[in-house]
């Protein structure tokens, strides 16, 4: 791997530029670009490993901290294209895209049948509608 700016974290090197390296025993080797990576048998998006080595104020295990790419460019992981944001920014986002009528909130027992969806996805239905899944039932 190339040298450049990094921090030891929970026994990976972690590259400002996003790349993330394990020591093999030999040598640090880089992680596949994938989109998750195990520590101690717990799998971490990537850009929340990124977050967590640059920034000691961010708690990698706290679910209501999201961590979101600047230029919506999921493969570009540099911690300087991450930012936090809080559950309660989240939800005031939510919640000016419903007063502009863009999303409707729906609480539905049916909707959670479909498999893959997740809690704050926006679905959109086959007529056009979207909602946003809230809560499961």
């Amino acid at each position: 791997m190339e040298e450049e700016d990094y921090r030891e974290y929970m026994g990976l090197r972690v590259y400002r530029n996003g790349k993330i390296g394990r020591w093999t025993g030999k040598r640090w080797k880089e992680v596949n670009n994938a989109t998750n990576t195990k520590i101690n048998g717990k799998t971490y998006m990537q850009k929340r490993i990124v977050m967590a080595a640059f920034n000691p104020q961010f708690d990698i295990s706290d679910p209501e901290l999201h961590v979101l790419h600047i230029d919506h460019n999921k493969k570009n992981k540099a911690f300087e294209n991450l930012r936090v944001q809080t559950l309660e920014e989240r939800e005031a986002i939510w919640a000016e895209a419903e007063l502009r009528g863009e999303v409707r909130s729906v609480i539905s027992e049916m909707i959670f049948k479909i498999e893959g969806i997740k809690l704050d996805e926006i679905v959109t239905l086959p007529d056009g509608s979207k909602y946003r899944i809230i809560r499961c039932v």
